[in-house]
């Protein structure tokens, strides 16, 4: 790995630590304030703010070089980590996605399925 390439790395972890946080903090205060008002996760307060984080997301994903929506895939399947999950690759290779460190390297994946992890 390159330092630039290493730069590159670290950059992305704090951006995508910080993106992470910032989902959790999200479900926390919005589970708090549907317990207070008996509120409804389809609500268009709640559609609002999901699509404001969403669309984070989606800027995060160009940044980082993130084409295949792993992003979302880990915020959504694996709970931002909370239900680890098994991501296959062509070649039969397996990666446990725990965190944010497993996400880049599923990231860092070239388009033929080879991994530069």
């Amino acid at each position: 790995m390159t330092t630039e390439e290493k730069a590159n790395r670290e950059e992305w972890e704090a951006l995508l630590a910080e993106w992470k946080k910032s989902g959790e903090r999200l479900n926390a205060i919005l589970d708090d304030f549907n317990r207070l008002v008996s509120g409804s996760p389809e609500s268009p307060l709640h559609d609002a703010i999901w699509t404001v984080y969403d669309r984070y997301t989606k800027a995060l994903s160009r940044i980082v070089g993130d084409k295949e929506e792993w992003l979302g895939w880990f915020r959504h399947e694996c709970d931002f980590g909370r239900k680890p999950m098994v991501m296959s690759f062509a070649d039969g290779e397996e990666l446990m996605v725990v965190g944010i460190s497993d996400l880049i390297a599923a990231i860092d994946t070239m388009e033929d399925g080879t991994r530069k992890f």
